[in-house]
């Protein structure tokens, strides 16, 4: 059980990526992660910290806590959880596969934010584990789509995206755009570029 953890996450301006925890006079032992397994670990109120130098982006997570199960650090791993950003309630999924070595291994993310309700997700590959790391696979959206559960949360024009992605530390591409409003189908492509003023092409 792992608790009040404070971690920081931080992007430099030649894109590595680089992560320790906040408090510099931490000792830090040396581990083999391939070692570790982990058949159930329990982490609450924990602080991550993502700095990104090259967009002059600084988001910190808070009040993160979950579940963790890993056959090694390496993976394969499942991390169940729920976290806060500018006072706003988030849930989230992911499993890894293992990801040792230069090789590409399966990645499956959602998260969602209960009280609107909308929930996003990926499924696919990564190419590595590196700083440089590609993910191609599928992501979709939805906006309005209540659980099964509670109904009465539905909204009237519920929206649904669903898109072929390629993802790096640069750009998004969406390629298969299907966006259903209301019942309505439009599709296409479309691009995001992450330089010092995003942009977005349709």
């Amino acid at each position: 059980r792992i608790l009040d953890f404070s971690l920081r996450v931080k992007r430099d301006e030649e894109g590595r990526i680089n992560w320790a925890q906040s408090d510099p006079g931490s000792e830090v032992i040396a581990l083999d992660p391939s070692t570790i397994s982990l058949d159930a670990a329990q982490f609450e109120n924990g602080t991550v910290q993502l700095i990104d130098a090259v967009n002059g982006y600084d988001i910190s997570l808070t009040g993160l806590g979950g579940d963790l199960k890993a056959v090694s650090l390496l993976g394969p791993l499942r991390i169940d959880g729920a976290f806060y950003h500018d006072a706003h309630g988030y849930e989230f999924s992911a499993t890894l596969g293992m990801f040792g070595g230069n090789r590409a291994f399966p990645v499956n993310i959602e998260i969602r934010e209960p009280s609107v309700p909308w929930q996003a997700s990926f499924t696919g590959l990564a190419t590595d584990a590196s700083a440089t790391a590609r993910l191609d696979g599928t992501v979709q959206f939805s906006l309005g789509v209540a659980p099964e559960e509670k109904p009465e949360e539905a909204t009237k024009a519920p929206i649904n995206v669903q898109a072929g992605a390629v993802i790096s530390r640069e750009s998004i591409s969406l390629r298969d755009v299907e966006l259903v409003i209301a019942g309505s189908v439009l599709k296409g492509q479309a691009g995001l570029t992450f330089d010092d003023i995003p942009t977005l092409a349709v």
